[in-house]
């Protein structure tokens, strides 16, 4: 090799297709990025060259992988050559699309608190169509050799993206950011202060909306536990789902733990079954990340459309903890029923919201039966997910008096149960 030198993203595998018409076709090659080092020409045998000015382009400051699956021989060695050499202790994973106007204010102040070599940042363009990927190989650029950068050759979502970045992350821990979010100065720092005093399986932190901090976790701060069912309570009660505001072991991301591709709600979808899998946990109370509002989010669209019930996201919404419940109990040995309620209630307000959508954007538009019948599916697919019945969750809402959420199931279920109740009605007529 002429110098020696090797690529700064050193243990990853790449599965190449072709990026322009001046770049090469490939396959899965299998190799490490620090196999290829600076020749005159890198020979690609029957597949090509890649020149010098070539690799000094794409190697020394970015990693583009434009296909997202490698073999499963690939992968195996790859996860192998990673558990043995990685140094990294944090992943910062950033998946990117049309987030143009946004993205350098989340990326630049990431970089300028990292310090040192222990953090990777792993940039995902999902085949973004107003610049987005352009502006990211500029920041590459820019930052030589401190970011990676892949891309999908065709829009995949979000939840893909995601998977595709955590089997490419070698840190010790992964963060989940949104490329239009921003994270506060000095959060990385606090997060290492943490793991380097108790090493949690789970860190959770506050964010900022609109100006004003919110919680993401209902539970004690600044304490290392260790009880996985007060950590499962905790987020149920905050109802603070959100990949982001958690920063979890890679280890917790196994093969069977990946985000549904292909569905909205991918984080009520994920961060339960996250959350069941880890032993311990640590709330920093503080907010670490600055959430911006987005009117073409997916929760904004399905919660402030007014006229129109999206049935896709809204069914998205209602399969997210889909068997949660069986898990919960398989996992957790006599669950106390403050949990039990917590989770409960969780899958009841969230029937209640989708309900009061249908409601408003179709009442009067739709016949009643038709209505009726689709508020009664919502409940019975919510109902298989909670872990108390929605009629003894009636009945604990009054225990615990908390009447207004005991009114407004009732009247969400008596709308589910009506178009029953008339067509009895007719039938005795």
């Amino acid at each position: 090799m002429a110098d020696g030198r090797s690529c700064p993203l050193s243990e990853w595998r790449i599965r190449f297709t072709p990026l322009a018409n001046d770049f090469f076709e490939g396959g899965d090659w299998g190799l490490r990025a620090a196999d290829l080092r600076w020749t005159a020409d890198l020979n690609c045998g029957d597949r090509g060259s890649i020149s010098t000015s070539c690799a000094r382009g794409f190697w020394t400051k970015v990693v583009v992988l434009q296909q997202a699956e490698c073999s499963s021989r690939a992968r195996e060695k790859r996860d192998i050559h990673v558990a043995q050499s990685s140094d990294k202790w944090l992943s910062i994973l950033i998946p990117v699309y049309n987030v143009l106007p946004y993205l350098r204010e989340c990326v630049v102040p990431i970089i300028n608190q990292i310090d040192g070599d222990g953090v990777e940042i792993i940039l995902l363009d999902d085949a973004s169509t107003d610049g987005s990927f352009q502006l990211c190989e500029e920041i590459c650029r820019e930052y030589d050799g401190r970011i990676g950068l892949l891309r999908h050759p065709e829009n995949r979502g979000l939840s893909a993206a995601r998977n595709t970045m955590v089997e490419a992350a070698t840190g010790e821990y992964v963060w989940f950011v949104d490329s239009d979010d921003e994270i506060f100065p000095g959060a990385i720092k606090s997060l290492r202060g943490i793991l380097d005093n108790c090493s949690p399986d789970i860190v959770m932190c506050d964010y900022r909306k609109m100006g004003k901090d919110y919680a993401s976790f209902s539970g004690k701060s600044g304490v290392f536990q260790d009880d996985r069912e007060i950590l499962v309570r905790g987020i149920f009660e905050s109802r603070r789902m959100h990949t982001w505001s958690k920063i979890s072991r890679r280890e917790l991301w196994s093969d069977d733990l990946r985000f549904p591709i292909g569905r909205c709600f991918e984080d009520a979808a994920t961060t339960p079954w996250l959350f069941l899998k880890a032993s311990s946990f640590y709330y920093a109370a503080e907010p670490w990340v600055v959430y911006r509002v987005r009117s073409d989010s997916i929760t904004g669209i399905v919660s402030r459309t007014r006229g129109k019930f999206d049935d896709k996201k809204n069914d998205d919404l209602a399969f997210a903890l889909m068997g949660f419940s069986k898990s919960l109990t398989n996992k957790i040995s006599n669950i106390d029923d403050d949990t039990l309620y917590a989770v409960s209630n969780f899958c009841g307000k969230e029937f209640t919201k989708i309900s009061y959508r249908l409601l408003s954007a179709r009442l009067f538009r739709d016949d009643w039966n038709i209505i009726s019948s689709k508020i009664a599916r919502y409940r019975d697919m919510m109902d298989d997910c909670s872990p108390m019945t929605f009629s003894c969750l009636t009945r604990e809402h009054l225990r615990r008096r908390n009447v207004g959420r005991w009114v407004i199931l009732k009247l969400c279920l008596f709308a589910a149960a009506s178009r029953t109740l008339r067509g009895r009605s007719e039938n005795r007529t």
